[in-house]
């Protein structure tokens, strides 16, 4: 078991996450890339706000799932109508009125439409749950007059990326042999409920045994990379795997740590 500072490196492919979502990616970036072996594809079973796939280069094959199907569906209309959504959210503010009409006024009549509601109440939102608008104070890094660019920048990395919603054994199932999996699941098993709330769709205890059980039998078809926020539970649970412990908040205080577990030699 070692530890890990992250390292800052250039990367010409990086483009920022449309979304805003649980979790610290973003911020361990550089170090979880510096991790990540060769690979001709990739897929992250649990994708949400993807922050690893756009901030890496683009492999030849590329699948992201995750179980929340407006989440993907907004992800296709992002990467099949870019221009369309640009021209919706057009005027838009950030405003509480706005909010509570597209939380509460607003009921889409197709998958293009619930796109519109979902990117406008992720952007606006003080979690990914979409529960709460802003709160004062609360720093908003994006505007709306940002997101055009920010749509057609994803827009293009998704081109030919495989998109589907489903439950993490369907990726780990079907992925070719010889693959690469990124697994970011949501908050680890000793996370209470409140913790949980964070996500739309909790992943239960039982769930994160169910994973590294699943991962354990790939046997080393696929390579993988799991990480979680460390805890000895997780350890116990990944006893097989390779650990390294890595900061996920180097510039915070108190800094976080992360267990990286993979399957293969680092």
């Amino acid at each position: 078991m070692k530890t890990e500072d992250l390292r800052k490196t250039e990367n010409p492919d990086f483009v920022h996450s449309p979304f805003r979502y649980p979790g610290n990616q973003i911020y361990a970036l550089d170090t979880l890339l510096s991790l990540i072996p060769e690979h001709r594809y990739y897929a992250e079973p649990f994708c949400g706000g993807a922050s690893t796939f756009f901030g890496k280069s683009k492999a030849e094959g590329n699948w992201l799932n995750d179980v929340d199907r407006e989440l993907i569906d907004t992800y296709i209309t992002i990467r099949d109508q870019p221009e369309k959504l640009i021209v919706a959210l057009t005027g838009e503010e950030i405003s509480e009125k706005r909010y509570n009409y597209f939380k509460t006024g607003f009921a889409p009549r197709n998958s293009f439409e619930m796109a519109v509601r979902w990117f406008y109440l992720n952007r606006t939102s003080r979690i990914e749950i979409m529960s709460r608008f802003w709160e004062q104070g609360d720093k908003i890094t994006s505007r709306p007059t940002d997101w055009a660019n920010s749509i057609l920048e994803c827009s293009k990395k998704l081109q030919d990326v495989r998109l589907t919603s489903g439950d993490f054994e369907s990726v780990l199932d079907n992925v070719s042999e010889g693959a690469f999996l990124f697994i970011a699941p949501p908050y680890s098993v000793p996370h209470s409920s409140t913790q949980n709330q964070l996500h739309k769709y909790p992943f239960e205890r039982e769930s994160h045994f169910r994973l590294a059980n699943a991962l354990r039998l790939l046997d080393g078809k696929v390579k993988f990379l799991v990480t979680y926020n460390d805890h000895e539970e997780l350890r116990r649970m990944y006893s097989w795997g390779e650990h390294i412990v890595i900061s996920n908040l180097p510039n915070k205080s108190p800094q976080k740590e992360e267990i990286v577990i993979v399957n293969y030699k680092l």
